[in-house]
């Protein structure tokens, strides 16, 4: 575990990079239990932004359509209101 809060610390400090951590004891979110999400946005108005669902191991899934990135993208913007702020300290 050490070894994987080294990694976030190190990423909490690259300026294009913003690390939120729900501690174990928070309730649920809406992306509890789901494969890790990536939203991709490219600085290019004529390419849509991409969503990314990643089953380790098995598969990753590129999803394109408008209102299914909307629809992730929802999900994500309430978990990251769900978990401590950006710059909190990482959990012990």
């Amino acid at each position: 575990m050490e070894g994987q809060r080294a990694a976030l610390a190190g990423a909490m400090k690259e300026q294009h990079v913003t690390v939120q951590v729900v501690p174990l004891d928070h309730p649920p979110h809406p992306l509890t239990g789901v494969p890790p999400l990536h939203i991709l946005r490219v600085p290019a108005p004529e390419i849509g932004d991409q969503a990314v669902l990643e089953t380790p191991g098995v598969r990753v899934d590129l999803i394109d359509d408008p209102e299914a990135v909307t629809a992730h993208r929802i999900r994500l913007d309430a978990a990251c209101a769900a978990a401590p702020g950006p710059g909190t300290p990482l959990p012990e």
